[in-house]
């Protein structure tokens, strides 16, 4: 046998992504339902939820500042951050 480095990982909070983040900041703030929304579904189309429902259409018609939010999330990770590829 060959021992090899290896990592381990725990999430003790097993929420998604985007709910996780609300769930987080909410017990140190106090979030109006717009900007919930829009942490929740800044992911947009890249969230797993949004495969099999259509909460994510709902929110952006409802919310607009929700899509912006994922527009600025898209913006800053494929624009603004310099990716080094091999």
């Amino acid at each position: 046998w060959v021992q090899v480095p290896y990592y381990s990982y725990s999430n003790n909070l097993p929420y998604g992504h985007g709910e996780k983040s609300v769930y987080m900041l909410s017990s140190f703030i106090r979030l109006s339902r717009e900007e919930a929304m829009s942490i929740n579904w800044h992911m947009g189309g890249y969230d797993p939820r949004s495969l099999f429902s259509t909460d994510l259409q709902s929110c952006f018609s409802k919310y607009p500042i929700a899509l912006f939010t994922h527009i600025a999330d898209l913006q800053a990770t494929y624009l603004d951050e310099q990716i080094i590829e091999n």
